[in-house]
């Protein structure tokens, strides 16, 4: 631990920013909590600013002096610029006029500086109802050090100017959802130089009240941010700030130009510190990889000879052996899993071979002719539909939401063809959740059809996974048993080429002999038909192991089967000792199983010898 401090020491703000640490100007004390390795301790001993954490939890206007007083004068002050860079067209009162005119509303404030009283006074009516977004505007204006350009907006539940405004602060019970997204773009409007921004003291669990995409996407050249004295838990928490890790990992979103970070009073420090020099390494390392450009964390300076010493994001994001398409984050090999990979699952033949033609034949229909599925579905059959526009952060990192020669069409793909029908019961309450399912063949086949066009990759199975099993029956009076299936795969939707991933579950009841489906050749009937339609992600969930099996480790009989098998099937070596091995070396069961993959068109071009 010590060999990476003792080596450099906090490099100042620039510019207009005094160059004692961050932290020293918000009051926060150095010597609560243990250095961390790959820190030099030594901090900026230069006096801290006058203006510290105490200071600013009270945002009342009227009890600013000195310097703060100044800049109001300064504002105030016609056809002279303020270290906010405001100018005579984009003119803010100043505090003490805007509490002698008359309030404003919503509407009124866009255009309050059109007035021809260029000092902010208007004559006096009658008292009028400050509006949200005028409350908002004197808690900044209160919270804004121009000189250090540190915006503090610490400890805001006990802000005077929001209690008195009634307006809760984020993250508090009944805080409105857009408070402070609407704070971000008045900071921008108001002190676009912002380069210190304090969210301390906000007891915030999750950053997700702040909303932290937005003050990205407003505020993208901070350089300073305290986040001391929350209840932070987790470093995804830190994943919207960062550049690396995050808003889908392509390098573009993300605060590029931070330079210190402050969670101290975090359980994600505290934590770290209990667990004592291999934890603070791994809170230095994630906060790091987040944060390329970070020069000081919690105070402390980093040593550039540790942050050198991190391998870069692409190398930590790296391929797993003989799986092509997925990545993996962090360094080494995954942990084995408790129990082997499997492609699927059937608790008989006869079930596996229901199973396999149903698909087949549905799936195929599905994609050419939906109307000709009618026959599929039972009298008294349900189907619903549910969207899931999650994107999981592992298809992020994998590349798997960029355009590509292979999927040029991932990049912020539609949604709202699939929206329209869904029955996310995470989203939705009431009659839309009866509202919107199926129920009969005419419904379904018309909801069917207001699906877009889709094409299933069926000619390589290894892009599915099925899994079914009997089980006694629980609808109506059916006597025999029905299969329950699940079937994860993936979909190309026609014309754009937008690749999709989806999960459906059938549940299947015999087809009587002269009924519709059978005379149209359906093994069976759908008696419930559930659909979830979700973002592409690798089908390596379900890939099975690369078979450690050898010629050389089987005995002289499977030798001789492999060989028969082979001479039999004219399978290539690898495929064949794997059907063997999945049917557990039964050549009858093995040979049937072939047949069926074959007949289907389930095997890919590559299956045979050349």
């Amino acid at each position: 631990m010590e060999k990476h401090l003792n080596n450099v020491r906090a490099t100042a703000f620039e510019h207009s920013m005094d160059p004692s640490s961050f932290a020293r100007r918000l009051g926060i004390d150095q010597h609560q909590s243990i250095p961390l390795a790959g820190f030099s301790n030594q901090t900026n001993q230069t006096n801290p600013i006058g203006r510290n954490k105490r200071q600013l939890a009270d945002s009342n206007p009227g009890s600013r002096t000195g310097s703060s007083n100044q800049v109001r004068k300064m504002m105030s002050n016609k056809g002279k610029e303020s270290t906010t860079t405001t100018n005579r067209g984009n003119y803010i009162p100043s505090a003490r006029s805007r509490s002698t005119g008359p309030t404003l509303s919503t509407k009124g404030a866009s255009n309050r500086h059109k007035s021809s009283n260029r000092g902010g006074r208007t004559p006096y009516s009658q008292p009028q109802t400050e509006s949200a977004i005028d409350i908002l505007r004197k808690l900044l204006e209160a919270r804004w050090d121009p000189v250090t350009r540190l915006l503090d907006l610490g400890n805001l539940a006990q802000d005077k100017i929001l209690k008195a405004g009634g307006i809760p602060a984020p993250g508090e019970k009944g805080a409105p959802q857009k408070t402070a997204s609407a704070i971000w773009k008045l900071c921008h409007e108001m002190y676009p130089n912002i380069r210190s921004l304090s969210l301390a003291e906000n007891n915030l669990s999750t950053l997700r009240p702040m909303s932290i995409g937005s003050l990205v996407a407003t505020l993208p050249d901070l350089e300073n941010i305290s986040l001391a004295g929350n209840r932070l838990t987790a470093f995804s928490e830190l994943n919207p700030f960062s550049p690396t890790v995050g808003g889908g990992g392509d390098q573009k979103s993300g605060l590029h130009h931070l330079r210190e970070l402050i969670l101290k009073g975090n359980p994600i420090r505290t934590n770290a510190e209990k667990e004592g020099a291999n934890g603070l390494q791994t809170y230095l390392t994630e906060t790091c990889r987040r944060f390329p450009s970070l020069q000081v964390l919690d105070g402390e300076a980093i040593d550039p000879a540790f942050k050198a010493s991190l391998p870069p994001i692409q190398e930590r994001i790296t391929t797993l052996p003989n799986r092509p398409d997925t990545t993996k984050i962090g360094p080494g090999p995954e942990p084995p899993l408790p129990l082997q990979i499997k492609s699927a699952f059937f608790d008989n033949e006869s079930t596996s071979s229901v199973i396999s033609n149903f698909c087949l034949k549905y799936f195929n229909a599905l994609d050419s002719d939906r109307n000709s599925l009618i026959d599929a579905y039972a009298t008294q059959s349900t189907f619903s539909l549910a969207a899931s526009t999650y994107l999981p952060i592992r298809a992020k990192l994998s590349g798997l939401t960029r355009n590509s020669s292979s999927m040029p069409a991932q990049q912020a793909p539609a949604w709202h063809e699939y929206i329209n029908l869904s029955r996310n019961i995470a989203r939705l309450k009431g009659p839309k959740l009866s509202e919107r399912i199926s129920n009969g063949p005419a419904e379904i086949i018309k909801t069917l059809k207001l699906i877009p066009n889709t094409k299933h990759p069926l000619s390589e199975p290894d892009k599915f996974v099925l899994d079914g099993w009997q089980m006694p029956s629980m609808i109506g009076s059916l006597n025999e048993n029905t299969i329950y299936v699940t079937i994860h795969g993936e979909f190309t939707e026609l014309p754009n080429l937008t690749v999709r991933s989806f999960d459906r579950t059938f549940l299947l009841g015999p087809a009587g002999p002269a009924s519709a489906a059978a005379l149209k050749g359906w093994p069976c009937v759908i008696l419930t038909d559930q659909l979830t339609i979700r973002s592409y992600s690798s089908p390596i969930a379900w890939t099975p192991e690369q078979s450690t099996t050898t010629t050389n480790s089987l005995t002289i009989e499977q030798q001789n089967m492999l060989t028969q098998f082979i001479e039999a099937t004219k399978l290539n070596l690898n495929l064949a000792l794997d059907c063997l091995i999945q049917n557990g070396w039964e050549p009858l069961r093995a040979i049937k199983n072939f047949e069926e993959l074959k007949i289907a068109g389930g095997l890919p071009s590559d299956a045979f010898l050349a």
